[in-house]
């Protein structure tokens, strides 16, 4: 089973993260088309399993984007699965701001679908997909916006929630490309009925609405990073995953067959996952992904 997820920084909680929200966006340079944020609540002992129903549904985890894959297969996906999602879509290009809130609102619903209230405390990571940039200077914006979780969540002591981004995140974390599906399916759903309204799950957002400003905390933090390989090669991608890391952003010695068919087998239980990692290692080698 794959690790919980570890967080790097001085201010950061000291525990792992055995759920995932992971937050997408789709359509922001576009004004013609919707803008979709969307949330998907993962739990981290599903992963695998996630990631062979991507391959079933004709995905190459690691390799494509959602754009790659036909809808009628995500919408498969969408359906075996039962993923808890939830997603706010808007006309046209919300400033940053407007789009972290976004995000937020969709956190805010997607978490009573996907945690239980019994039981000990949930650790909720929410992994967005981006750069530390599109959430303005070092996240202010997305930690000002986070703040609004504070009441939802005073009385649930049950969840506990963090943020970090992760750039080229659907390429790295599986439970990150179901969001870049989920975007995707959301927003081709929308353009065909030519309203958001009809679309499960989805709830049209108030462009209208005043964006808060408030004081807040560090609250954003980053993954730590995984001294294995230098980033962006295919098994550096998979290795922080299956360990709950990002890449490491440094040029370190790369992983020797053996060690990687040991992390494979040491932390996925299924033939058809590990075979596709393995198949898709050795054809690649250490070559960017």
């Amino acid at each position: 089973m794959v690790a919980p997820v570890k967080l790097s920084g001085t201010t950061a909680p000291r525990q792992a993260f055995e759920s995932v929200i992971a937050i997408d966006e789709t359509g922001i340079h576009e004004n013609r088309i919707p803008t979709v944020v969307s949330a998907s609540l993962i739990d981290r002992e599903q992963s695998v399993h996630i990631v062979k129903e991507l391959l079933s549904a004709g995905a190459k985890p690691w390799l494509q984007k959602s754009t790659d894959l036909d809808t009628d297969d995500i919408y498969r996906f969408f359906r075996q699965t039962e993923i808890p999602t939830r997603a706010r879509a808007a006309w046209g290009s919300p400033t940053r701001g407007q789009r972290a809130l976004m995000a937020v609102e969709a956190i805010k619903e997607v978490v009573p679908t996907g945690v239980s209230r019994d039981g000990d405390t949930t650790n909720c990571l929410v992994i967005l997909d981006g750069r530390v940039s599109n959430f303005g200077g070092k996240q202010n914006i997305l930690r000002s916006r986070s703040e609004i979780l504070d009441d939802y969540f005073e009385n649930q002591n049950n969840v506990n929630i963090a943020f970090a981004t992760l750039e080229k995140g659907d390429r790295t974390y599986p439970e990150v490309t179901v969001a870049d599906c989920a975007c995707n399916v959301f927003r081709h759903r929308i353009e065909q009925e030519d309203a958001v309204e009809p679309i499960d799950n989805v709830q049209r957002f108030d462009s209208s609405r005043s964006v808060p400003s408030v004081t807040f905390e560090d609250r954003v933090y980053e993954l730590a990073p995984k001294g294995v390989a230098q980033k962006n090669t295919f098994e550096s991608k998979v290795a922080a995953w299956l360990t709950g890391h990002r890449p490491s952003e440094d040029v370190l010695g790369e992983l020797s067959q053996r060690q990687f068919e040991n992390l494979v087998e040491n932390h996925i239980d299924d033939e058809d996952v590990s075979q596709y990692v393995l198949n898709i290692r050795n054809q690649l080698g250490s070559q960017q992904a």
